[in-house]
């Protein structure tokens, strides 16, 4: 079912549109009613329909203001007028606005049917496409992931691999890899027994998964090396220096962070094991053994952590306070700035303040446009044009 906002100052038309009309028989549900388009721009934060039906004069804000509303925010959602108006600037608007269908009262209901009909249809198209789009992208994901940790585990039992695997070896060393001046990481989680060794397998990718999103000043590739160990190769940054001791100890310290905040989001001691630097890719296997006999365990200080989380969490609060109407905001932007996985700061967030990342911003923004709505002196537009460009 696609969901539908109904708008429009009188209550007998909102009620008899709501209630009148077999919408579930057309796709459709209705998720609320709106007296006026101010009303109406607080539904479409809550609610997030897909359709907005919408008459034209109403007290407050007006269909023509929710309409520019509706295009320079949410131009995803479709836009259909209902007007007793025959008005050539209506018209005009309508179409600079890109409205999906200006309708004249009275219409009767298989014209309705009609056009809410196509509307599903077309709402349908779109949706497959989106899910095709994301099926290949994912496919493509998948295929080059699968591609570098065959190429990876080759490395580390010793074997080149051939022409294609060799390419596939070339793409790592465009991104920034170099097998020959990095270091090696192998994390390890609790042994698994034959009763949890799926369980283990579907942690370890998302452990996987964590890593390889993790910002990180430097580059490196986390895989599963032969269905046991996590493994990661980090190409350490001022390899012109001769003993990298500082890097190295950055490092260190971005492992033992990431240990603690993987602690943090799957509650589970994560044993590590860091290599020294590695300057031939041929004793990668050497190397791996060494790293795997040194692993050590890290029992999460679940006060020292609790601590830490929460000067995070005020500090991503600050932030989001001063930062909201900004349109770049986002949760990797802000998880990038904090040098943070996304899940984590989204983790930590919903713990310490009892809102998802996104809600708090929403209801900051919220906040914000009741507060400039109260300004008879704005259009809603120039409302917008604050909100999302005050900075």
């Amino acid at each position: 079912m696609y969901r539908l906002l109904i708008v429009d100052d009188e209550e007998d038309i909102r009620s008899g549109m709501s209630k009148g009309i077999p919408w579930s028989e057309w796709g459709f549900t209705v998720v609320g009613v709106a007296e006026n388009g101010e009303e109406a721009v607080f539904l479409t934060e809550k609610e997030k329909p897909d359709v907005v039906l919408s008459d034209i004069r109403m007290p407050k804000m007006d269909g023509i203001e929710l309409m520019q509303y509706l295009h320079d925010n949410l131009p995803e959602i479709k836009i259909v007028i209902l007007s007793g108006y025959n008005d050539l600037e209506y018209l005009n608007m309508a179409i600079k606005n890109q409205v999906t269908e200006y309708m004249l009262k009275p219409t009767d209901i298989d014209e309705f049917e009609q056009l809410f009909r196509k509307i599903r249809q077309n709402l349908d198209e779109e949706k497959n496409r989106r899910e095709e789009l994301n099926q290949l992208k994912l496919a493509a994901m998948q295929r080059q992931a699968l591609s570098y940790e065959t190429v990876l585990n080759n490395l580390l039992d010793g074997y080149v691999g051939d022409s294609q695997e060799y390419d596939w070896k070339q793409e790592l060393e465009k991104e920034g890899m170099d097998f020959n001046a990095c270091v090696m990481v192998v994390l390890d989680t609790a042994p698994e027994n034959e009763d949890n060794k799926d369980d283990s397998y579907r942690l370890k990718q998302r452990i996987i998964r964590y890593c390889n999103s993790r910002q990180m000043q430097w580059v490196g590739r986390f895989f599963l090396y032969r269905g046991k160990h996590i493994v990661g190769l980090v190409t350490l940054e001022q390899m012109q220096f001769e003993e990298p001791e500082s890097e190295l100890r950055l490092l260190c310290q971005c492992i033992e962070e990431m240990q603690t905040e993987i602690g943090d989001i799957y509650g589970m001691a994560l044993r590590a094991g860091i290599s020294n630097l590695c300057r031939d890719e041929r004793t990668l296997p050497l190397v791996y053994q060494e790293t795997e006999a040194r692993m050590s365990s890290m029992e999460p200080d679940l006060l020292n952590n609790q601590k830490k989380s929460n000067l995070l969490v005020t500090a991503v609060r600050e932030y989001l306070d001063s930062e909201f109407s900004s349109n770049m905001l986002s949760l990797e932007t802000v998880a990038e700035r904090f040098n943070r996985n996304p899940a984590y700061i989204s983790k930590v967030f919903k713990k310490g303040t009892g809102f998802n990342f996104s809600d708090y911003i929403t209801q900051k923004r919220m906040e914000k446009s009741k507060a400039l709505l109260r300004d008879m002196s704005l259009k809603v537009y120039e409302i917008a044009d604050v909100i999302c460009c005050e900075l």
